[in-house]
């Protein structure tokens, strides 16, 4: 998992890359702004709450802001792979829970 975030637009957000080397799908989330994501040859503009799903590692992917302050959170992971976090709820204990 990873966020990008561009200050202004006009901004690569996501490297242009394929998955191919770790056969990962993967799922972008447009927190803010807006970007447009090159799939292969296809375009995609997103607007902040969309989801661009990329299930194929093969296709190619890119994002560029539209828009000033774009944030985008990238979700990767293998198909039906297990998901292992070193994490647990004793590294949360105590930790306050902030909320706006």
């Amino acid at each position: 998992m990873n966020a990008y975030r561009a200050e202004a637009a006009g901004i690569q957000l996501i490297g242009d890359h394929d998955e191919l080397h770790s056969a990962h799908e993967e799922l972008y989330v447009v927190l803010r702004g807006r970007a447009r994501f090159t799939l292969a040859e296809e375009t995609v503009e997103a607007g902040a709450g969309t989801v661009v799903a990329v299930p194929d590692p093969s296709v190619r992917r890119s994002a560029v802001s539209l828009e000033p302050d774009t944030a985008v959170l990238a979700i990767g992971a293998e198909p039906h792979g297990e998901f292992v976090s070193s994490w647990d709820a004793r590294h949360f204990e105590g930790v306050p829970c902030v909320r706006e």
